[in-house]
């Protein structure tokens, strides 16, 4: 198992509830925190990997500001 996968499902097993996300990475690999993940994170770059994994929310809301975090989610909301 590589590091990234040891790394994930280390985070995985310590959010203790499943999240409904799936990670997608820059190299085309994802990895999934649920069976039917609500949200995808993209990371398009190799460094962020390390932010996510670290929880750093101010160089991740960055990356996101710079576009190379992208979020999507499956879910639709209703207008009103």
């Amino acid at each position: 198992m590589s590091l990234r996968r040891r790394l994930l499902e280390h985070l995985k097993s310590r959010l203790g509830v499943a999240a409904s996300l799936r990670v997608q990475f820059w190299d085309g690999d994802r990895f999934d925190f649920a069976p039917a993940p609500a949200v995808t994170l993209t990371l398009c770059s190799r460094r962020l990997l390390r932010l996510f994994v670290a929880g750093d929310m101010v160089g991740l809301g960055d990356a996101y500001v710079r576009g190379d975090l992208v979020v999507e989610s499956t879910t639709s909301y209703g207008s009103a």
